[in-house]
């Protein structure tokens, strides 16, 4: 950095290299420890942020507090239960660390920096690591799904911005923690893990669409939501939930315990339990289940006890599948989905048209070995599918269930619409798992 001042303050380049993201790493550090410090720099850079959000379409980076988490049923397609390696899990921490290091106080004015999120030379970046592995990885499949993501979270951020009451805004709250996670999934595929990798067109379809947060209903801010300690927890929520979308789950949960203890010392008990269910079906996907249950039950009695009932549903749903279907203690499983209804219709939900209740609900019918009854659900659980992942899980689960009732033909069509699905968005890579699943149907 030049001494532009007897401060060593940068100069006006410096400050356009960094807004435009052309600044290399090791200088942007730099930078930013600067900004931290200097008020007058600090100034400068909002001033400088302003002015390019009213000339074009920006992005959010304030970190906010997470928004309700999807609830999904055991992956019957493996190959998702991956374990970081420590030395990337440490690398992703200081860049995630460096970049959110300087804030501004109006998330509608600080987006001018989210250019460093995706860029042209992200993109080519990004685009080159995932060639190198092809064709297990639909390169340019992933690429563009950024690039849609982006588009969409711009024209997102705007209308909201424009209909916002306030910075603390919950609909600009949910799309400052959807930022939160493509920029964690960004640094994810940069590091270049293999593992990583494999999974990043599954990640991009996990990432929740920005539009979603716009049907969040706007209410006045509170001095929860104001604390600066509620914000840092959202931001690691949705490092985590990136995480947990690119099968990195061991250091998801690290993040999500940690979360759950920090949040409990300040009284925040539905946050912690949010953590908590998020960290206990993380245990039962990495096959540790005595675990998984142990952290799930905390969850839902916590959640329960505060009314939050969205996440004693969530939590409730994955004690189901835990204890009904993998532990094979079908009645038990059927009492927590009673729970789960109970919850759900509590937060407004009806269980019938609940993706993840319906899939739950037909895995536990199935281990009782109720089958008409599991078809019934699983064919509602394809019906309320939210994404084509979720949709050939559907179809794999009837599948099965055809293939059990001596209905093969039918089987055939369930499993071919599973491999179509996942080859057309995931790449081939992830066929042979579905055939493996259907030996008599796909034959």
């Amino acid at each position: 950095m030049r001494d532009g001042t007897d401060r060593d303050c940068p100069d006006e380049n410096e400050i356009v290299q960094f807004l435009e993201g052309s600044m290399v790493p090791a200088q942007r550090d730099g930078f930013e420890r600067h900004v931290d410090r200097c008020a007058l720099c600090a100034d400068v850079l909002f001033g400088a942020a302003a002015s390019a959000a009213a000339r074009r379409p920006v992005l959010d980076r304030t970190i906010a507090p997470e928004t309700v988490p999807s609830r999904t049923t055991p992956d019957a397609i493996p190959g998702r239960n991956r374990r970081w390696q420590p030395w990337a899990a440490a690398a992703l921490g200081t860049v995630a660390i460096a970049w959110w290091t300087v804030r501004g106080a109006d998330p509608c004015m600080d987006g001018a920096r989210a250019n460093e999120v995706w860029n042209p030379s992200r993109r080519t970046q990004i685009e080159s690591v995932l060639v190198g592995i092809e064709p297990s990885v639909p390169a340019a499949q992933v690429v563009t799904a950024i690039d849609r993501h982006v588009e969409h979270w711009n024209e997102a951020h705007a209308r909201a911005c424009a209909a916002a009451l306030a910075a603390a805004d919950p609909r600009l709250a949910c799309l400052q923690s959807n930022l939160v996670e493509l920029r964690t999934l960004v640094d994810l595929f940069a590091v270049g893990d293999p593992d990583v990798l494999a999974q990043a067109a599954e990640a991009m379809i996990l990432l929740p669409p920005p539009h979603t947060c716009e049907s969040i209903e706007a209410a006045p801010a509170s001095s929860t939501v104001q604390h600066a300690d509620w914000k840092e927890l959202g931001d690691e929520m949705a490092r985590a939930r990136a995480l947990e979308h690119a099968g990195v789950l061991a250091e998801a949960e690290r993040i999500e315990l940690d979360v759950a203890a920090r949040a409990q010392e300040h009284g925040w008990t539905a946050l912690a339990a949010r953590a908590l269910a998020h960290a206990g079906r993380n245990e039962t996907r990495l096959g540790e289940m005595d675990r998984g249950i142990e952290l799930l039950r905390d969850a839902f009695f916590r959640a329960s006890a505060v009314g939050a009932d969205d996440v004693a549903a969530a939590s409730a749903t994955e004690l189901a599948v835990a204890i009904g279907w993998w532990e094979h203690r079908p009645d038990e499983g059927e009492s927590w989905m009673r729970q789960a209804a109970i919850h759900l219709e509590r937060a407004g939900i009806d269980p019938s048209v609940d993706h993840d209740f319906q899939a739950a609900a037909g895995l536990v019918a199935e281990r009782a070995g109720d089958l008409p009854r599991a078809l019934e659900y699983q064919q509602r659980a394809l019906e309320t599918a939210g994404n084509p992942l979720d949709a050939a899980q559907a179809h794999t689960n009837l599948g099965n269930l055809l293939d059990a009732s001596a209905r093969p033909d039918e089987a055939r069509v369930h499993y071919e619409a599973a491999v179509e699905l996942l080859r057309a968005n995931l790449g081939p890579r992830q066929v042979d798992t579905v055939e493996a699943r259907a030996p008599n149907a796909l034959r």
